[in-house]
């Protein structure tokens, strides 16, 4: 089963991806940049889903730390 990484400083947003998603994919949510670092050194993920503007960094900064990998 493909796995998606969920990034989004909203909890509500999240809920919904994830239900909408989880039926068809393996799902991982998160509420920032640093917990998605987390997330991808400890799994093979194939798709990252993120807000662009969170609280403690934003989407670029996910893809600049993504292209390190």
């Amino acid at each position: 089963m493909n796995k998606i990484l969920l990034v989004d400083d909203e909890h509500s947003f999240l809920e919904i991806l994830d239900m909408a998603l989880s039926k068809y994919f393996e799902t991982y949510t998160v509420t920032g940049v640093r917990e998605a670092i987390d997330i991808l050194k400890q799994n093979e993920i194939d798709l990252i889903c993120s807000d662009l503007y969170m609280r403690d960094e934003t989407g670029v900064d996910l893809l600049r730390e993504v292209k390190k990998y």
